[in-house]
C-alpha cells in the first residue's frame, strides 16, 4: 500500500490540544497536497503548520513556506533526534490527556502500528509496522501538528507603557 499524506488539526487551548480535523489524501499528486494544505492554511484560525521535508515532502515544504512564510509554515527533516522529539512529546501529551485523539480504527491502527526499537548499540529508531499498512502518517501528522502548536511563534500578548497621552493623540499628528 502506497503511503497516505495526513494533515492533522489542532486547536490550543491553554494546555489542551483539541482535534478539529484529520485529512487524508491517498495516491495524492504533490498539486493537490499542496492544494489541500493550502486552504486549511487559508483560514486565518490557522495560525502554523508543520510539514515533512524529508525526501519527497522536501519540495512541497518548500513552496507551502514560499507561498505562506516561514513564520506559518516550517518544514522539518526528520532525524532520529527530531522523531525522538516528535513522538515523546506526542507520547506525553497522550498519557496526561491533553491531546483530544479522534475514535477511528484508521488512526487507532497508525499509532499503535510505531514501535520504538533501540540497537544493541544504544541507537534508538522509530519502526513501523509495514502490514499495517503505512508509515504510522496519522500518528506523524498528529506529532507534526503539536509541535507546530508548542513552537507558536506570534506577537504574544502585548505589553503596554503608559505616561501620558499617546503621540498620536495630539492634534495634528494624522
Amino acid at each position: 500500500m502506497r503511503d497516505v499524506t495526513a494533515v492533522w488539526i489542532v486547536e490550543r487551548g491553554g494546555e489542551l490540544l483539541e482535534t478539529r480535523g484529520v485529512l487524508v489524501m491517498e495516491r495524492a499528486s504533490f498539486e493537490e497536497q499542496e492544494r489541500v494544505i493550502g486552504e486549511v492554511l487559508g483560514h486565518r484560525s490557522v495560525r502554523r503548520c508543520c510539514v515533512d521535508a524529508t525526501g519527497l515532502g522536501m519540495q512541497l515544504a518548500e513552496r507551502l513556506v514560499r507561498r505562506f512564510g516561514s513564520y506559518r509554515v516550517e518544514g522539518l527533516t526528520f532525524t532520529v533526534g527530531l522523531k525522538a522529539e516528535l513522538a515523546g512529546r506526542l507520547r506525553m501529551l497522550a498519557e496526561t490527556g491533553r491531546i483530544r485523539i479522534p475514535v477511528e480504527d484508521a488512526i487507532e491502527r497508525d499509532w499503535h502500528s510505531l514501535t520504538r526499537v533501540v540497537s544493541r548499540s544504544g541507537h534508538v529508531r522509530y519502526e513501523a509496522d509495514r502490514a499495517a499498512g503505512g508509515h504510522a502518517d496519522r500518528f506523524w501528522a498528529a506529532a507534526l501538528a503539536a509541535h507546530a502548536a508548542a513552537r507558536h511563534v506570534g506577537c504574544g500578548d502585548g505589553e503596554y507603557l503608559t505616561g501620558g497621552a499617546a503621540r498620536f493623540a495630539r492634534q495634528g499628528v494624522w
